[in-house]
């Protein structure tokens, strides 16, 4: 029997990258997703793979550099056919010569020829971003074979009735979820049969209530419809799991009024950390946070709260803090910690760094030179 082997190390974090590995933008997490499925593909893991990460692979399932399969050098057809067009005939494109496609078997096929390149090269982890239909489209060729296909009779136009626009919706999402099934499908199996391993697939997207706002079709935004009203009567999405908070004032309504947050708190999408008691959120902004009056348990032991940068080896004794960084190289490293006693002394491998201590939240604020490599850092006080 073929088993899933076990981790050697958790993925928690990770990011998306269509270069080669360099240091600049090694960011010292779990795993890398190499981006887009261009002939360097082998080569840009072999590279990232050789710097110690697990390597996966995002590519977009509704567009992306598809050119050669455009314009027919993949099979020897023109497949402009299945690029989403809208009522007036025209491309809805992500850029020049990058359309959004219509999900046919067709496309699907396409992209499994280049994932099982991946998988070739030893990717354990397959993303495929955004599944994405626009409302608006509906209208080309390819579409309407489909139409034809599943509905048994000649197609509509979706603005033709209500009744036409939900069926050509319905019919979106279920393409999307047929595409996805057979790559999922298809590539799964190869793996196994090929390699005896597993290959696990993920499905990212854009959130439901921007969907519903750009009028996107994708197989779970049909769910989301009649939540939108909720968000758009209360303004504001707060969101708190454990000491992290995010908040986004939305600017349907008309309302000009911000909205105030008060408590104590580390300005995560600030490049110094700083610290607020009070936060007034204009329409449309957003804030990320640390609420310092979360209790995790850990109240009177000397911890990093937030930092730019891998933290491993985190060690508290009776007279410091230690612990290592890793960071792309080249950055200023900000890092902010709660300790118990007011600091003497910051370092980052045995030379001083300039150090802020705020003695009513007890949290000093340092930052330093990073390093892919890792810098040992400390906090003294006694």
């Amino acid at each position: 029997m073929v088993k899933r082997s076990a981790k050697a190390a958790p993925e928690w974090t990770g990011f998306q990258e269509a270069r080669p590995y360099g240091p600049k933008y090694d960011l010292r997490t779990d795993f890398v997703m190499v981006y887009g499925i261009s002939d360097d593909l082998p080569e840009r893991i072999a590279g990232w793979k050789q710097a110690g990460y697990t390597v996966h692979l995002m590519t977009g399932v509704a567009w992306g550099d598809y050119q050669d399969y455009l314009y027919g050098r993949f099979d020897g057809r023109n497949h402009w056919d299945e690029a989403q067009t809208d009522r007036s005939g025209k491309h809805l494109l992500h850029n020049v010569d990058v359309p959004y496609m219509v999900p046919t078997v067709s496309f699907a096929d396409y992209l499994s020829a280049h994932i099982q390149k991946a998988i070739d090269a030893g990717v354990e982890a397959i993303h495929m971003e955004e599944p994405e239909f626009w409302a608006a489209a509906g209208y080309s060729e390819a579409f309407k074979r489909e139409w034809l296909n599943v509905y048994g009779e000649e197609w509509i136009p979706p603005h033709a009735s209500h009744d036409a626009q939900y069926r050509a919706s319905k019919l979106k999402a279920a393409m999307y979820y047929r595409a996805l099934d057979r790559i999922c499908s298809a590539m799964k199996e190869y793996a196994l049969a090929t390699y005896g391993r597993t290959v696990r697939f993920y499905i990212p997207t854009h959130s439901l209530i921007n969907y519903a706002q750009w009028r996107i079709v994708s197989p779970e935004a049909l769910a989301f419809r009649g939540e939108e009203a909720e968000f758009k009567e209360n303004r504001l999405l707060d969101i708190q799991r454990g000491p992290y908070r995010i908040a986004h004032l939305l600017d349907e309504t008309g309302c000009a009024d911000p909205v105030v947050l008060e408590g104590s708190f580390v300005r995560l999408f600030d490049d110094r950390l700083s610290l607020a008691t009070r936060l007034e959120l204009m329409p449309n902004g957003n804030v990320l946070l640390y609420d310092l009056d979360y209790d995790a348990g850990n109240r009177g032991q000397a911890r990093i709260l937030a930092a730019s940068s891998r933290i491993r080896k985190e060690i508290h004794s009776e007279g410091g803090l230690h612990w290592t960084a890793e960071s792309p190289e080249g950055i200023r490293v900000s890092t902010r910690a709660w300790v118990p006693h007011p600091p003497r002394r910051a370092s980052a491998d045995g030379e001083d760094v300039t150090f802020d201590y705020d003695a009513e939240t007890q949290t000093v604020f340092l930052e330093f030179e990073g390093s892919p490599q890792g810098k040992n850092v400390q906090i003294e006080w006694a």
